[in-house]
């Protein structure tokens, strides 16, 4: 199985580097997992109105460095970052067009057929609203490197009202854009920008590894004819060694025989190590551009009895994809078919439901 390279905070760390230096900045390395840069008075505002900062993608880093920022999926300045990407290409905002925006007949029976309530015992629809849908699509460049290095550029739709990815990729990089939106909707609530990015990485990552796991099928052959040659080789230098130990009398000859045969063996599992890791490839994920679709959605109030209470749940419907949005755990963030309330009215599966 492949390992991940650097984890997600250096796919971050070299985002924010490329964002800070075409809004301006004087970016530079201060340390492992530090930055430093000087930041110029249009973009000083992302910092309280400072004009030099240090920041930190490493907790261990963070702590030793006074007066340092730290920049982790869910931090404010993280968001703050994102914001000002939309001004300069890294985040692309889109809005999507559509000939006509309105609630769709049979609400009620749209999100029934979507959802499923595990401990309920009836549902309801309370009330439904026009609202306007934010979707990212991150795109990240990812390598397997190994013994050469694999490219490729992977994209993950997260819908930005529950963090969740989605299956609409496609449907929203063919649809019909307009440059500012025909209705002017309310947004609907918005997870943080490091809870969709986290998401989203988790997804690249996951591709990636399938990937890996593809490439190591077929390698296989491969690498157990390296593995095969190789002992082929050492074992003939132990059998000559060997007979040449079985044949000395010298005491200080047979040690320095004994020597050899240590040293040939340390040397083959070096070069066995050699062959797994040139067979086991890194994979390395960076964050390369953000796109911002805002979409016309309807946000509904279903009302779900669960023992003899009556708890309303928060649901989105597309109007681009004609489907309603997925609903996570709050838990574990499982995307879930069949949804259950917890004691506070959040969705949970059916593990957490009593959490």
């Amino acid at each position: 199985m492949a390992q991940a390279a650097g984890g997600g905070q250096r796919g971050l760390q070299g985002y924010v580097q490329q964002l800070l230096t075409e809004l301006g900045g004087d970016v530079s390395p201060a340390g492992p997992g530090l930055l430093e840069a000087a930041v110029p008075p249009e973009a000083a505002g992302i910092f309280g109105g400072r004009s030099y900062v240090v920041l930190a993608f490493d907790y261990e880093a963070y702590a030793e460095v006074a007066g340092a920022e730290y920049v982790r999926p869910g931090s404010p300045l993280l968001d703050r970052l994102a914001e000002a990407g939309l001004g300069i290409g890294r985040l692309l905002a889109r809005c999507v067009w559509l000939p006509r925006v309105a609630i769709p007949d049979r609400m009620e029976q749209r999100i029934a057929r979507a959802l499923d309530f595990g401990n309920g015992r009836a549902q309801r629809l309370a009330g439904a609203e026009l609202v306007e849908l934010g979707y990212l699509v991150f795109q990240f460049r990812a390598a397997l490197v190994g013994d050469e290095r694999v490219e490729w550029v992977e994209r993950v739709l997260v819908d930005l009202q529950r963090g969740l990815p989605g299956d609409g990729l496609e449907q929203v990089e063919r649809s019909v854009r307009e440059p500012e939106p025909a209705h002017v909707l309310a947004s609907a609530a918005r997870v943080p920008f490091g809870q969709a990015y986290g998401s989203a990485r988790r997804v690249a990552l996951a591709r990636g590894q399938e990937r890996a796991e593809r490439y190591a099928v077929q390698a296989r052959p491969a690498k157990q004819a390296e593995i095969e040659k190789l002992n082929h080789y050492y074992d003939g230098l132990r059998r000559r060694l060997e007979q040449r130990l079985e044949r000395a009398a010298d005491p200080e000859k047979r040690r320095e025989l004994e020597q050899r045969l240590a040293a040939n063996e340390a040397d083959r599992r070096r070069r066995l190590e050699d062959v797994e890791r040139k067979y086991r490839p890194s994979l390395d994920l960076s964050l390369d551009q953000l796109i911002w679709y805002r979409v016309p959605g309807v946000q509904a109030t279903v009302e779900v009895l669960v023992g003899r209470t009556w708890r309303p749940l928060v649901v989105h419907y597309s109007l681009l994809t004609h489907t309603v949005e997925p609903v996570g755990c709050e838990q574990c963030g499982r995307r879930l078919r069949s949804v259950f309330l917890d004691g506070a009215g959040r969705p949970a599966c059916q593990a957490h439901a009593g959490a």
